[in-house]
């Protein structure tokens, strides 16, 4: 794929997270891990996080769930629990 095409691409998506957050009332934060997490469960192109990515969600929510608020252990954080 061309570099260009990426940029395009990534534009694009970085403006749907945003118009979503502002339609749902969202984080774009929000909206983009639900859209990272359905992604994952693609039954075509879905894939588990990388030990980096979980690393970066969970320092990144400062180690909360971020639909509950309640304390998680890296130990035991997955993208939902």
């Amino acid at each position: 794929m061309k570099a260009e095409t990426k940029s395009v691409i990534r534009s694009a998506v970085a403006e749907l997270i945003s118009s979503l957050a502002i339609e749902h009332l969202l984080t774009p934060e929000e909206v983009a891990n639900e859209a990272f997490y359905s992604l994952q469960r693609h039954p075509k192109w879905g894939r588990n996080p990388s030990a980096a990515q979980k690393r970066a969600s969970h320092r990144h929510w400062n180690g909360q769930c971020h639909r509950c608020g309640h304390e998680v252990a890296f130990g035991d954080a997955t993208f939902h629990h």
